[in-house]
């Protein structure tokens, strides 16, 4: 008798314990990343399957190697530098597994500047808050860097996420339309047109520079700046592009609408990190409406001359005119992302 009380007592400790201990294991905390990103990388997959892409899926995937090998690859000091902005932030615990994601990076433009991302929550748990306090401890945590502005991107679809950004401040900045066209037909002879198109070169560059920053809104490029590098085209793009036509891929092609002094309106098409044909249309804002059709047109052209059968489009929401061309060329809208910012 006196065993099974003594028994009792012990089961009574032991539940008191583990119960502690779960409490313990619950709630939020910064991330870990000794121990963390192979169920990040879990929880964020689960959470935006229609989001990734291949790089998507490969950064997921090294997130699941250096989870299983993270204490010996930090060791060694052979933690990979790519997964660096997805170690700052912090996880939401419920009995001991991860249940909720915040990460948080500083601007690489602008040290007052930061970016909340991966705002995930795995789908039994969602409506508890959960949520609401990974964007408070991201915020917090902004505000004690010493920073002022948050920034971060939700889908135009997603009206819980929306609503919770909302309520907490932030406000839409401008949208970016992700479009795809998988089946090129062929193209003649872009349509007729009372304005002559002309290839970049190199002394063009910094004609293209000054388009971009005249099309892209100011409030626009205190996030994401035009960068001057993108519009030159050097030795080393030239034998890239000659490599890819040994190889039969779609090589670059630049295309602009000039008058005297300036470019008016210019087309880029270029192959991504897989090999996909995107192209890019910039407009200015006065000639709107007028050369989107034909850019459009004569980039698909090239990539039907080049053996390419699909193309993708990231384009902004503030250029309507350019996305309703892509439409009336066989794109089709996969996604819209809305930047949303607020002061911290």
């Amino acid at each position: 008798m006196a065993f099974h009380t003594a028994k009792v007592c012990y089961n009574g400790n032991m539940t008191s314990l583990a119960v502690q201990r779960r409490r313990e294991l619950s709630g939020l905390r910064p991330v870990d990343p000794l121990r963390d990103l192979s169920a990040i990388a879990d929880l964020i997959q689960a959470s935006f399957p229609d989001d990734l892409d291949q790089s998507g899926y490969a950064m997921l995937h090294e997130m699941r190697t250096m989870g299983r090998l993270g204490a010996f690859l930090w060791y060694l000091g052979s933690w990979s530098s790519s997964l660096n902005p997805m170690l700052s932030g912090f996880v939401w615990v419920e009995d001991g597994r991860i249940v909720g994601n915040v990460t948080v990076n500083q601007s690489p433009y602008a040290s007052d500047r930061w970016t909340i991302s991966n705002v995930a929550v795995a789908h039994e748990y969602r409506g508890r808050g959960i949520a609401r306090g990974l964007m408070n401890a991201a915020l917090e945590m902004i505000r004690e860097a010493g920073g002022r502005i948050a920034a971060l991107q939700v889908r135009d679809d997603n009206a819980v996420a929306r609503h919770i950004y909302e309520t907490m401040g932030f406000r839409v900045v401008c949208g970016t339309v992700y479009l795809q066209n998988d089946q090129i037909l062929r193209y003649g002879e872009a349509q007729p047109s009372d304005f002559h198109l002309y290839r970049l070169t190199s002394a063009d560059a910094e004609s293209a520079y000054r388009l971009a920053r005249i099309a892209t809104p100011l409030i626009v490029q205190a996030e994401w700046p035009v960068r001057r590098g993108h519009y030159r085209f050097g030795l080393g793009r030239l034998l890239v592009d000659q490599l890819y036509k040994l190889l039969g891929k779609v090589p670059t092609l630049r295309l602009a609408v000039r008058d005297i002094d300036n470019l008016r309106a210019m087309m880029i098409v270029h192959s991504n990190s897989r090999n996909i044909p995107q192209v890019e249309i910039i407009v200015h804002p006065d000639e709107r409406g007028h050369f989107e059709q034909v850019l459009v047109a004569r980039a698909l052209q090239h990539v039907h001359r080049w053996g390419g059968h699909s193309a993708i489009a990231h384009h902004p929401t503030y250029h309507p005119e350019g996305i309703a061309a892509f439409i009336a060329a066989g794109f089709r809208i996969k996604r819209t992302l809305l930047l949303m910012t607020r002061e911290v």
